[in-house]
């Protein structure tokens, strides 16, 4: 913004600055509506270890050779 003032452009510094203000006007409400539609995360069968590592160091090839506590 400050540069299209000193360049003399002053339409685009003013199109910059509605835009900075639309932005922290609808911070907030925008944030809220974030919050009402966010799902929280399902760690239900998440393996906590990494299966890259198990596959090609640990030679582990199937889903079933997986060991169950490794699971959250």
């Amino acid at each position: 913004m400050i540069k299209f003032l000193f360049d003399g452009k002053s339409a685009d510094a003013w199109a910059v600055s509605r835009g900075h203000q639309y932005f922290f006007k609808n911070f907030f409400k925008t944030a809220r509506k974030r919050k009402k539609y966010s799902q929280k995360e399902n760690k239900k069968g998440r393996y906590k270890k990494s299966i890259i590592w198990d596959y090609y160091v640990n030679k582990i090839h199937k889903f079933s050779q997986l060991h169950d506590n490794n699971f959250h």
